[in-house]
């Protein structure tokens, strides 16, 4: 407990200090390349539409674990002098996090916010000389990216499907919308609506005029014409 509190106090503020510059630099390389994310957190997104449990395992288990172990211990490891292997910490986890996803030169800019991770990963681990400081701090944030990831993919998703609250005023001829349900609308239509046509009636009023056409028909067929008048009238 003293060791975590100790580390804690220590390496969490190199940690926000790194996720303030990585979003200085995102910000910088978005306005050049004129997009959002890098192809590297694309593909994560599409993995995670499609296999959502599949990424939160590997983004925040096996990623830091294994990321840690390769990038931190084993470069360290290979590069004794510690700014050299702050260096080479800095551009190897930039490297790892473009080239699988590599799509053109400007991609090769998002080298420098992976990089900084990276490298101040490295740098705690240097100075802790416990791989297991960079595994949680690497965990945490993994972990913390993937929350907000879907907590936005939620929000997207009502603010598309909820409809907004009907105007005040909705110009409409009366009786236009008789026998509908009342259904929230987006907006009031430009102008106003016909009434709808009711198919039950109309072909009710249909026969109804056939009936009294054939009534009528039968009824004067009946009333004898006049010639026949005048014979009965002799």
């Amino acid at each position: 407990k003293p060791n975590i509190e100790k580390y804690a106090d220590k390496y969490i503020k190199y940690w926000l200090l790194g996720i303030f510059l990585m979003g200085i630099a995102n910000i910088i390389i978005s306005t050049i390349t004129k997009t959002d994310n890098s192809s590297n957190e694309t593909a994560i997104r599409e993995i995670t539409k499609i296999l959502p449990i599949y990424s939160i395992m590997s983004t925040c288990i096996v990623a830091p674990i294994a990321e840690e172990l390769a990038f931190r211990k084993t470069v360290n490891n290979i590069f004794i002098n510690k700014k050299l292997s702050i260096f080479m910490g800095f551009l190897l986890f930039g490297l790892a996090h473009v080239v699988g996803t590599y799509s053109g030169l400007l991609d090769l800019l998002y080298i420098i916010p992976y990089g900084i991770l990276g490298g101040i990963f490295m740098y705690i681990y240097t100075d802790s000389e416990n791989i297991f400081t960079t595994i949680t701090l690497h965990f945490i944030h993994n972990t913390i990216l993937m929350i907000l990831y879907f907590i936005r993919s939620v929000n997207i998703t009502i603010t598309a499907i909820a409809p907004k609250l009907a105007p005040d005023e909705i110009p409409i001829i009366p009786g236009s919308a008789s026998g509908f349900f009342i259904v929230v609308c987006k907006s009031a239509p430009a102008t106003a609506r016909f009434p709808p046509i009711k198919t039950a009636l109309r072909t009710l009023g249909i026969l109804r005029s056939l009936i009294i056409k054939k009534w009528l028909l039968c009824l004067f067929k009946n009333i004898p014409s006049s010639n026949s008048l005048i014979e009965m009238s002799k």
